[in-house]
C-alpha cells in the first residue's frame, strides 16, 4: 500500500508539502485562537465573507 505522500500530489514536491504543511497548521491554529509568541505569522487571512456565509448558513437551516 502507497503512503499518502505517495499518492498525493500535493505532498509530492518535498517543499511544497513542508509549505503547504506549516500553512495548514497556522490556519488552524487561528481558528482554534491558539496565537505564537515567539514568531509572526506571515500568513493573512480575509475574514470579510465569514458573517456572510455565517448568515446563509443560518438561512438554509431554517427553510429546512
Amino acid at each position: 500500500m502507497k503512503t499518502l505522500s505517495e499518492t498525493n500530489p500535493y505532498l509530492q514536491d518535498k517543499e511544497q508539502a513542508k509549505r503547504s504543511n506549516a500553512r495548514s497548521t497556522r490556519t488552524s491554529c487561528g481558528v482554534e485562537g491558539i496565537k505564537a509568541k515567539d514568531k509572526a505569522l506571515t500568513l493573512k487571512i480575509d475574514h470579510s465573507r465569514s458573517n456572510a456565509v455565517l448568515e446563509e448558513m443560518k438561512k438554509r437551516l431554517h427553510k429546512s
